[in-house]
């Protein structure tokens, strides 16, 4: 089986992460040769240095990237090593004692655009992938203090094509023209595979589709490659976060939420959100671009990732709210909150159950007796189950009729009788 530089490496690091085996030798690429020298002179630049030594030193003051690695040759840096082996290599670093590491570069890689190289490093000892989870306790560790919605549909589209190309793919008659529209749209949505968990699935799929016998799938393939490599460009993950997070403060679950979020509730919200490892909520508020950078590269478990953005867009709209309810001049919060909540109850009818889910929404965000008894009251209103009509014969005697009414809780319908029932009309009428 044959591989390019870069599809080889795609392959390890697809056995290494997904078998979890000691990583005995280390592969790796050097890339973003274009952000220290003009892009004519890349290419020549990296068919140069195959064979050459290159020095490897952590680059502690990057913004974006906490575990980025720069490359020098010849005393100037000229590159940096790929993200998805950079924590790996200062594990190591940190491992053996070193502040640095001397490599040599084994291969180029210019097709498709890519301008890479391929690195390899043997350890003096094995490096175990376990540090890698210890990074993801940290993170599971975190323990959000909101409800977390329900996925974006952009996101809940590439998770299900992702899903269906594994199993698919894994299949020995995989490799048909049937999987060409389920690629093209993973492609289209591949931009949100922000999760550390969908990078690694998208590794694995272009492991398996790399040898397809079609051109149209081989085609895709390296549209996949190039996809992945976009998100390494600033105004692409800016417009990604953006657009995830409109979305989510469009969530009518997340606005019920943020509406029923009172000062104190706030506070205790943001202290939440800074607990988030790395820092990334005061990132959010301080630099977004910077922000959404250290999204990407921190390599954040999905179900953490997700909890975190649904907090981020709560805090938002609350924030938003509470400002504009400052300006008004309005700080019983709590009856505010319960007005708005009423309005909505009578205005939409929604269902016993839904409604009772909704006031459970706001249970936790009051700050007084009086208000909880005051949503203990909207509450037996709203969620008291309706009566079905009871009928009954009364009489009239001033009109000399008999009528028949039908009553539940709220109407009384009158309904003149008829001769099929006023049957026992006289019998009645003698008592």
């Amino acid at each position: 089986m044959i591989f390019t530089p870069f599809q080889f490496l795609l392959q390890t690091i697809f056995i290494n992460t997904t078998l979890g085996m000691d990583i005995s030798v280390i592969q790796f690429v050097l890339d973003s040769f274009s952000h220290y020298m003009a892009a004519d002179k890349v290419d020549d630049f990296v068919q140069g240095i195959v064979g050459k030594h290159v020095l490897l030193m952590p680059d502690d003051e990057n913004p974006l990237d906490k575990d980025c690695i720069e490359g020098y040759y010849a005393g100037h840096p000229c590159c940096h090593v790929s993200a998805r082996k950079a924590a790996m290599l200062r594990q190591l670093m940190r491992q053996e004692g070193k502040r640095s590491l001397l490599v040599v570069v084994e291969k180029h890689n210019l097709d498709m655009g890519f301008k890479t190289v391929l690195c390899q490093y043997v350890p003096a000892q094995p490096l175990s992938d376990d540090f890698l989870t210890e990074r993801r306790r940290t993170y599971l560790a975190w323990q959000y203090r909101g409800t977390v919605t329900a996925s974006t549909s952009r996101y809940k589209s590439l998770l299900a094509n992702t899903d269906y190309l594994l199993e698919r793919l894994a299949a020995d008659d995989a490799q048909t023209e049937e999987l060409l529209p389920v690629l093209e749209t993973y492609l289209e949505d591949l931009p949100v595979a922000f999760a550390r968990e969908d990078k690694e699935n998208c590794i694995s799929v272009n492991a398996l589709l790399q040898n397809s016998p079609l051109p149209a799938i081989r085609a895709c393939n390296a549209r996949l490659v190039v996809a992945l490599d976009h998100l390494n460009h600033p105004e692409q993950r800016e417009d990604i976060v953006r657009g995830w997070l409109n979305e989510l403060k469009l969530n009518r679950q997340l606005r019920m939420e943020a509406e029923s979020v009172g000062t104190e509730e706030y506070a205790l919200r943001v202290d939440n959100l800074r607990a988030f490892p790395n820092g990334l909520y005061d990132g959010y508020k301080r630099d977004f671009p910077t922000f959404c950078g250290n999204l990407y590269y921190n390599d954040i478990p999905a179900a953490s990732l997700k909890s975190f953005m649904c907090g981020v867009a709560v805090c938002h709209l609350a924030e938003a709210r509470l400002a504009v309810a400052a300006e008004e001049g309005q700080t019983d919060f709590d009856n505010l909150r319960l007005d708005k909540l009423e309005a909505y109850l009578s205005s939409h009818h929604p269902g016993v159950d839904d409604t009772a889910a909704i006031i459970a929404e706001h249970e936790n965000a009051l700050s007084d007796e009086a208000a909880r008894r005051r949503l203990l009251q909207i509450t037996e209103r709203y969620t008291q189950p309706q009566v079905r009509p009871t009928t009954q014969n009364i009489i009239y005697p001033q009109h000399g009729s008999t009528a028949n009414i039908g009553c539940d809780q709220q109407h009384a319908v009158i309904r003149p009788l008829t001769p099929a029932n006023s049957m026992n009309n006289k019998s009645i009428q003698q008592r």
